[in-house]
């Protein structure tokens, strides 16, 4: 049998362990929320900035996601990652 004065310790520190650990999960669950923020933000800044450029078509690159799209008569050509369609 646990003496009463050791089980009130054991039982004090889990309750301290709780509270840090509820602590640290809530901290992560706030950084991930900022980061999601943070980037779609920046997205929304990229996309807007080369949407409205007169050199970029405002499509998104089928290979890497950028907003770098250049039209030349057929060719499509990526900025970001050099790919290109119907160049011949």
């Amino acid at each position: 049998m646990i003496d009463p004065a050791e089980r009130k310790e054991v039982e004090d520190a889990l309750i301290r362990f709780e509270s840090a650990f509820h602590d640290v999960v809530t901290a992560i669950r706030r950084i991930l929320i900022l980061t999601d923020t943070v980037a779609m933000a920046t997205k929304a800044k990229v996309v807007a900035q080369t949407a409205h450029s007169p050199k970029y078509s405002g499509e998104a690159c089928s290979q890497c996601g950028m907003f770098m799209l250049v039209r030349t008569g057929t060719c499509l050509t990526c900025h970001g990652c050099h790919w290109t369609q119907g160049c011949g």
